[in-house]
């Protein structure tokens, strides 16, 4: 890049996090990017006076918390002349955006930063040798509030939709996803939306309710790999042979036993290994044992051929572990983003608000991988997502005042080696003291509850009993 202003020059010295996100929004959801996108995949929805850039800039403000709703980025954006339409109709183009248009939009801040990361340097260690792991899992949007007439006297909550996303462990990215404004779809009906998009070479973790014959046989048909907890009563199994021990992983004992699976539409059969983990500490159902499916062979099993390396079941059940990188995500999404605005009544602009979350996210992940680069892995590892969002929450909208757009128009055109070469000078000053997580201590059990029938306790009197 040039050399920058002496405005945005502060800016990168006080708040780099806030000129970094600044940055790579610019490059990502450049217009000349965006508006092409959703001509190519909105089959209902038209643009006549609102360019879907626009509706997409100004729900970003809401979503990284910018401003506190989509009317207050509306009456910012019509007071600084970035929109010419009213409040009612930024909330029409809102709710009119159709699953499709999301899902493409998520994926293409995936293939912008790919390139990226791959100019940024090697990836870190992989989680599986000789395998591309995939995470799956589902993520229900929060109720919202009733404001649309037809929630009004409902007694129910308000479910706005659901999100069957798909995250690549090893570049932290959320790639691909099937959005549904139907609350109350299932998450493994949805996910065979995905198998088209499978290949060989993938390992799919997923939890439970993933463990279907659909989705297990689909990913065999694909060419791709299944490592998943059981569900036992939505397949036609039958155990073969004994259990035998394999050793310990981390969270307990590991057995490892064959099974049979059939394919109850078909009448296709299939053979996999079941993983069982006797479990140190229960779950938080009480469950004691957890039982993996995987298709993945046995150390040895066909590495001649050139097939698919063999791992040790040992190996799996640590590699299981890994599917909590989703749950974190999702944490992320939640509480450092605001993936889910409780106004947002309209399935479809509930919808674009978590697609926008998740590309954010995605270009958190750039930002990671350049600490990661120019500070090493622990620096990443030690990066906290709370104090870079509060930092780029509460430095925005000066910075917004304080620079021009001639300073962030270069972004728009950066090719991937300009946007790397940038992410690395920035990532170079950064200070990680003031952004280094705080220790986890743990945690304490409860006191049990008072059986007292004075049930309050008050404050004043605890330490000064008389």
């Amino acid at each position: 890049m040039n050399a920058f202003s002496a405005v945005l020059e502060r800016f990168i010295g006080e708040a780099p996090f806030c000129v970094l996100t600044r940055a790579l929004l610019e490059n990502v959801f450049a217009p000349a990017k965006l508006d092409p996108l959703f001509e190519r995949h909105a089959q209902t929805q038209q643009t006549q006076q609102l360019l879907f850039s626009t509706a997409v800039d100004l729900l970003t403000d809401v979503v990284l918390r910018f401003r506190p709703s989509v009317h207050a980025a509306h009456r910012a954006a019509t007071r600084h002349q970035r929109i010419a339409v009213s409040a009612e109709a930024l909330y029409q183009k809102l709710r009119g955006t159709e699953p499709a248009v999301c899902r493409a939009l998520l994926r293409h801040a995936a293939e912008q930063v790919r390139p990226l990361l791959a100019e940024l340097g090697p990836p870190a260690a992989p989680l599986l040798p000789g395998y591309d792991l995939r995470i799956l899992d589902g993520n229900h949007i929060a109720a919202t509030h009733k404001r649309l007439r037809v929630l009004r006297g409902e007694g129910r909550a308000a479910l706005p939709g659901l999100a069957v996303a798909v995250l690549d462990p090893q570049a932290r990215l959320l790639d691909d996803v099937i959005f549904c404004p139907d609350g109350h779809a299932q998450e493994c009906r949805l996910a065979l939306e995905l198998l088209g998009q499978v290949h060989g070479g993938q390992l799919y973790l997923t939890d439970r309710h993933f463990c279907t014959s659909d989705w297990l046989f689909g990913l065999k048909r694909g060419g791709a790999f299944l490592l998943g907890r059981q569900h036992a009563g939505h397949l036609r199994w039958q155990l073969l042979g004994e259990r035998r021990s394999c050793g310990r992983a981390a969270t307990g004992e590991v057995y490892e036993q064959a099974v049979q699976l059939t394919d109850p539409t078909t009448g296709e059969e299939m053979t996999v290994r079941r993983i069982t983990v006797a479990l140190d500490e229960p779950t938080r159902e009480g469950d004691k044992e957890i039982h993996l499916l995987s298709n993945v062979p046995p150390p040895g099993a066909g590495e001649a051929a050139g097939e698919a390396a063999g791992v040790a079941a040992v190996a799996l059940a640590e590699a299981y572990l890994a599917r909590w990188l989703i749950e974190g995500a999702f944490f992320e999404l939640t509480v450092n983003l605001g993936c889910e605005v409780n106004t947002l009544g309209y399935p479809g602009a509930a919808l674009l608000c978590l697609c926008l979350a998740m590309c954010c996210y995605n270009l958190l992940a750039a930002v990671k991988a350049a600490l990661r680069v120019e500070q090493g892995a622990e620096a990443e590892e030690a990066l906290s997502g709370y104090y870079t969002a509060e930092e780029v929450r509460a430095t925005y909208r000066g910075m917004d005042i304080a620079t021009d757009e001639e300073d962030w128009e270069p972004f728009q055109q950066a090719g991937p080696d300009t946007m790397a070469g940038f992410l690395r000078e920035l990532a170079r000053r950064i200070d990680l003291s003031y952004y280094r997580k705080n220790p986890v201590r743990p945690k304490k059990p409860p006191p049990p509850k008072s059986s007292s029938a004075n049930r309050h306790a008050a404050t004043h009197r605890l330490p000064n009993p008389h």
